[in-house]
């Protein structure tokens, strides 16, 4: 019992050393509100409510072992009561058990850690026990970084499928769902561009957690025959409609250069081959909306563009048509429609013509 005592007294003050001086959740109030307080202070409190004696002179002295960076507050929060559980049924096992004059303390100082146990349970997630592990036995081994271009092709690659900011685990997990469709595994240099976007700690402990198990099962998928004559297809579909894009882009641009020439050529032209235009515009499945990915924000600006050229607002009309395609689509219609309606802001004197 003593050896027991002795581990869970030198594991606490090794987590008081790393991380006394963080901030963990101790309780919830009434109005379900989080309290936190220093990790040093509630240890102390506690300790001293139980009556333990604990060394807190042993962990003024330095931090030797190697930290787990992605351990969060909620993780540290179960993480020291854990601790204190331990602590404290090993303190009852070695100085109390089989003392009569003791049995109400150790029914204290169990129904306290029973109580624990079922607020931790209610209060956060399950963690298994390699994410609340707050210390490495061994320094990770150091892997080669990748190279400055590298990463900012990967970051081209997260901005042009969506992704400017990684803020919840709902994020990330969309992110390797937009991944896999594409068949993009996470490389060195994809990690280091994701982890750019990322500012939570939680977030970041998943998107690691998640990647190596992400990477498997696309390497597993890529065996399969099935999934291969899938690839094959979809690389050809691609094509077909990188080539169909060009074609539409190609129309695009002569057609602008058209409306260039003509602008000056009297108002009477101009209308006539700006209505046309508008009307190609408008049209839902047009070749021309078809050349456009209203989720992304540089299709939107490049469509808005030419009712900037008009000086017209997009008709509601119009805007509803498109919200309802890319809601079909699967895509969120979030972004086009602020977009257009900023534009529209701007135009708010000219009345939308029948015409148009």
């Amino acid at each position: 019992m003593m050896d027991s005592l002795n581990h869970a007294t030198e594991y606490l003050i090794d987590l008081l050393r790393a991380y006394g001086h963080r901030a963990i959740v101790v309780n919830i109030n009434q109005q379900g509100e989080e309290l936190h307080v220093q990790a040093k202070d509630f240890v102390r409190r506690q300790l001293a409510a139980a009556g333990i004696k604990f060394p807190y002179s042993e962990t003024n002295k330095p931090n030797n072992r190697i930290l787990n960076k992605h351990i969060d507050e909620d993780m540290l929060s179960v993480i020291f009561h854990e601790a204190l559980f331990e602590l404290e049924t090993a303190y009852v096992k070695e100085k109390c058990e089989g003392e009569p004059k003791a049995e109400r303390y150790i029914e204290s100082i169990n129904s306290w850690i029973e109580r624990k146990k079922v607020w931790l349970k209610c209060t956060f997630p399950p963690y298994s026990d390699a994410k609340l592990a707050p210390f490495f036995d061994t320094r990770p081994a150091e892997k080669e970084p990748a190279s400055d271009g590298d990463i900012q092709e990967a970051q081209e690659v997260l901005s042009e499928i969506g992704f400017n900011s990684i803020a919840t685990i709902e994020d990330v997990n969309k992110l390797f769902w937009e991944l896999a469709m594409r068949r993009i595994p996470v490389t060195k240099s994809m990690r280091s561009a994701v982890e750019t976007l990322i500012t939570d700690a939680r977030v970041g402990a998943w998107f690691e957690e998640t990647a190596h198990s992400y990477n498997c099962y696309l390497h597993v998928r890529s065996m399969d025959p099935v999934f291969r004559k899938d690839e094959l297809a979809l690389q050809k579909m691609r094509k077909g409609f990188k080539a169909e894009l060009s074609n539409a882009q190609n129309d695009l641009k002569q057609l602008r250069e058209k409306v260039k020439r003509e602008h000056g050529q009297g108002e009477s032209s101009y209308r006539k081959l700006a209505r046309k235009l508008i009307n190609q515009l408008k049209t839902s499945n047009s070749r021309f909306q078809a050349t456009y990915d209203f989720t992304q924000e540089k299709d939107i600006e490049e469509f808005l563009s030419w009712y900037k050229v008009l000086k017209r607002p997009v008709k509601k009309q119009t805007m509803k048509s498109i919200s309802r395609a890319i809601v079909k689509g699967g895509g969120s219609e979030e972004l086009f429609m602020k977009m257009a309606e900023e534009q529209n802001a701007k135009f708010l004197s000219v009345e939308e013509d029948d015409d148009f």
